[in-house]
């Protein structure tokens, strides 16, 4: 099954798709094409105007980060999670713990953006507060990545604690409140295809 992956070089979510492509061996077959969803014309490839998004040959669209994480792994024939049915669960709750922090964290740094008449101090403090508590299950989660570095649920890790890093390291403390994670990703940010990632590169 061929297809493309569209993404913005410097989302989160992004950054995860691209490296299971690779990881998983679905590059031979998936292209990845770098997109806006500011740009108009991306509505053409997903109407919702979120990246990233996988179109298939067969005119399928693909416009949520785990379903393309499952179909990348499942066209490349390598699959980045336990094979045993407990730890292949726990690994999934792993990375979607991952994406529901950057969902919070991507919303705060819009928000962010917009004038500060037109911001939301209640729904701030409520994302930061989720972010503040997910800490706890955000280290706990690094525990058991640890043990599986190249598995799904270290590289959701390592990209979503980057990207804290990159647009909201003065908001959340996180290395401070996960040094098990902190000591974890600083390991994989060097890590040759994670580091060629990166969304400062972009």
């Amino acid at each position: 099954m061929k297809g493309t992956l569209y993404g913005s070089l410097t989302s989160p979510y992004a950054r995860l798709t691209r490296l299971v492509r690779t990881r998983s061996g679905a590059d031979s077959s998936i292209a990845f094409e770098p997109a806006s969803p500011w740009d108009d014309s991306f509505r053409a490839v997903n109407p919702l105007g979120k990246v990233p998004a996988m179109v298939m040959e067969d005119g399928a669209v693909l416009a949520e980060t785990s379903l393309i994480v499952r179909s990348l792994m499942e066209i490349g024939g390598q699959s980045l999670l336990p094979a045993e049915p407990a730890a292949r669960r726990q690994a999934e709750a792993d990375v979607a713990l991952c994406l529901g922090l950057l969902d919070l964290g991507v919303a705060y740094f819009l928000e962010s953006r917009r004038d500060a008449s037109e911001q939301s101090g209640d729904w701030q403090k409520r994302r930061q507060e989720g972010l503040r508590l997910g800490m706890t299950s955000l280290e706990e989660a690094a525990g058991r990545a640890e043990q599986a570095r190249d598995g799904a649920a270290a590289l959701a890790l390592a990209c979503t604690a980057d990207w804290l890093d990159f647009r909201l390291g003065d908001k959340v403390d996180w290395k401070n409140a996960c040094p098990t994670a902190a000591a974890l990703v600083a390991d994989m940010l060097s890590v040759e295809d994670i580091a060629a990632t990166d969304p400062r590169l972009a």
